[in-house]
Order: structure tokens, then C-alpha cells, then sequence
């Protein structure tokens, strides 16, 4: 019964470490997952990772199962970092968050919710993006597009074609975009043109537009307070229909809440 299936396109990133260790030269550099390695090319478990192993399982109590959508207390927390403690959402019992083996998992579970509450949508992605993304979204069947990101030949973001091709998107459909370390290219948008991109979500607002977000990861230097990002970010939150003092205490743990409150109420009358 295997006969049917279709072999997958091989993922590059994986590719490129297979190659590595197949290669017996003694001085090479591993240019795949970004990851800290030690001399002997290990990647070693932190002591305070270890300590912390300890205490969660000298701490435990039971083995049980937990339920479908994993620990209460860990999902709880989850959401008052990302929305924060009083936001409306979760005092009107309107958000939902689950545990899911990784970030594949999670992808996948919200593919099938999509496909399960509208099924006749099309998923956005980046040409290119990373080799999981296809399989995993459009393997529920869900319709896959495409969206201009990268040319590997100049070695710069199609960022115009991009937008264009955003604007066009029929009200409802989903936009998978990598938030930052873009997978594979590694180019991320500057912060004006995340300020272009939440203007496109901003003006979806009233047509019932879905946006999933991946979070890749963080760089340092992405780290420190950024105005441009910070009011991308506010321009994000107003378009999902945040109020300001939501945002403000959502934003507290990052950014002065006054500021961001003043920040938000600027751009609310702004549009």
C-alpha cells in the first residue's frame, strides 16, 4: 500500500548537517542548526538546566495523565506572559492555548483547526520557507499559496512583491509569517516594513482575516528596545481589536505600561 506515496523533498538545513558528519575532514565548521557547541562539537545540558530537572521532578506528585490540552497551570501562564494578567480575552474566557509536542506540532494542530472551522481557505506561505512548513499545513488539505519573500540570487527580500501579493489575499485566509531568523534565508524585515505589514493586517481588521505568526527565535541585538518594533507591535494588537490598556499590560514586562498606554491611544486616533 506504500507504493502511492510521495517521497518528501528533503529538508536543506538537515541535509546540510548529514553532510557534516559524514565528512571526515578534522577542520570542519558546522554551518546547520544554530546551536552553541562545545570544543568536542557537543552540545552540553547547562547546569542550572540540570538543577532545574531536579527540582521539577523532586517536586512532582503523580505521573497521570494530564488531559488533551496539556498543564493547566503551564497554558494559564503561557497566556498572561503573551496577553497579560487582566487582558479581556481571558477574562471573557475567549482564549484557548494547548501544549503541543514542539513547534511542528503546534503548527499542525492549527492547521486542523482551520481546516476544521474553514476549510475552504488558503494558508499563506513564504517562498521559500522552511521544508516542514508545506507538508504539515497542507497535508490536512489545506490550500497552500505562495507569497514573493526572498531572491537567492541578489540576495535581498522581495519585499514589495511580498506586500503586493498580501494585498490580494481573500478576507479569511491565513499568513504564515516567521516573526524573526527567517527559515532558511535568515532575512528578517526592518522595522519599517513590519510597519507596512501590520498596515496590510490593520486593514483586514474587518474582514475576519486570520493571522498565524511562527515565532523563530531571538537575536540579541533584537532584544533591546527598538520604538519602530515596539509601535509594529502596538499596530498589530490594535488591528486584532486590543484596547490600549490591554496592550499596556500586555507590553508591562518589556516596556514602561504608561508609555506603551499613551503609544497605543496615539495610534488609535491616528486611524
Amino acid at each position: 500500500m506504500f507504493q502511492q506515496l510521495e517521497r518528501l523533498i528533503s529538508d536543506s538545513i538537515l541535509g546540510l548537517m548529514a553532510k557534516y558528519r559524514a565528512d571526515p575532514f578534522d577542520r570542519k565548521v558546522d554551518l546547520g542548526v544554530g546551536v552553541y557547541r562545545d570544543v568536542s562539537g557537543n552540545t552540553p545540558i547547562l547546569d542550572c538546566v540540570r538543577r532545574a530537572e531536579k527540582e521539577v521532578l523532586a517536586a512532582q506528585t503523580t505521573k497521570s495523565y494530564v488531559g488533551a490540552a496539556g498543564r493547566e497551570e503551564f497554558n494559564s501562564a503561557v497566556e498572561e506572559m503573551v496577553l497579560g494578567a487582566s487582558h479581556a480575552t481571558r477574562r471573557d474566557r475567549r482564549a484557548r492555548t494547548l501544549q503541543t509536542p514542539g513547534g511542528c506540532g503546534a503548527l499542525r494542530v492549527g492547521a486542523e483547526l482551520i481546516k476544521a472551522a474553514a476549510p475552504n481557505v488558503a494558508v499563506h506561505l513564504s517562498d521559500p520557507t522552511w521544508g516542514n512548513h508545506a507538508p504539515l499545513l497542507g497535508g490536512c488539505g489545506l490550500k497552500l499559496e505562495r507569497y514573493p519573500y526572498y531572491d537567492a540570487a541578489t540576495h535581498q527580500l522581495r519585499f514589495e512583491a511580498m506586500l503586493q501579493r498580501l494585498e490580494s489575499a481573500t478576507p479569511g485566509d491565513a499568513v504564515l509569517i516567521h516573526a524573526c531568523c527567517h527559515n532558511p534565508t535568515g532575512a528578517d524585515l526592518s522595522p519599517d516594513q513590519w510597519q507596512a505589514v501590520a498596515q496590510i493586517m490593520e486593514d483586514y481588521e474587518n474582514d475576519d482575516a486570520i493571522r498565524v505568526i511562527v515565532v523563530s527565535g531571538a537575536r540579541p541585538e533584537e532584544q533591546k528596545e527598538d520604538p519602530a518594533a515596539l509601535e509594529a507591535e502596538v499596530r498589530l494588537r490594535l488591528a486584532r481589536g486590543e484596547r490600549p490598556k490591554e496592550i499596556a499590560e500586555a507590553l508591562s514586562t518589556r516596556h514602561p505600561k504608561r508609555a506603551v498606554y499613551q503609544l497605543a491611544l496615539k495610534l488609535k486616533r491616528e486611524d
